[in-house]
């Protein structure tokens, strides 16, 4: 009975260090997604080649911040928003899906509607490390 016991404390002990090490490995890559930017100028889009999903993340999330004027309760067109930046529709349901993900937009799976939380503005202002994730 001893060594039975053994074998489930050991499998346990593997099984949460795995789960952290998972963890930490997604953590990184979510706090790398969501580090905040200041709000570029007018022509942020000009002659910029937007690469890879987190460049493109910060890029919406501070196109939604702007358009927001700092009001978590106005609803955008998701897709409208990708087109202003010029993502594709796919590229655009990652983005939100990952955003949402993250807490720092609202986004309604039935729904094309969009809007920033109290999270996504403090990011956008810089006012949260990065890295904050809220806890529920």
């Amino acid at each position: 009975m001893k060594y039975i016991y053994k074998n489930n404390y050991v499998y346990l002990k593997n099984i949460t260090h795995l789960v952290y090490e998972t963890m930490s490995g997604y953590q990184n890559l979510w706090f790398n997604l969501i580090k905040p930017i200041n709000p570029p100028s007018e022509n942020r889009y000009e002659g910029e080649e937007l690469a890879g999903i987190q460049r493109k993340g910060n890029f919406f999330l501070s196109e939604l911040y702007d358009m927001s004027n700092e009001d978590d309760s106005r609803e955008f067109d998701m897709y409208e928003i990708g087109k202003t930046l010029e993502f594709d529709e796919f590229e655009t349901e990652l983005i939100v899906e990952n955003l949402a993900d993250a807490e720092l937009i609202r986004h309604e799976k039935d729904s094309d509607k969009v809007a920033i939380t109290p999270y996504g503005i403090m990011t956008m202002k810089g006012e949260l490390p990065v890295g904050y994730a809220p806890i529920h």
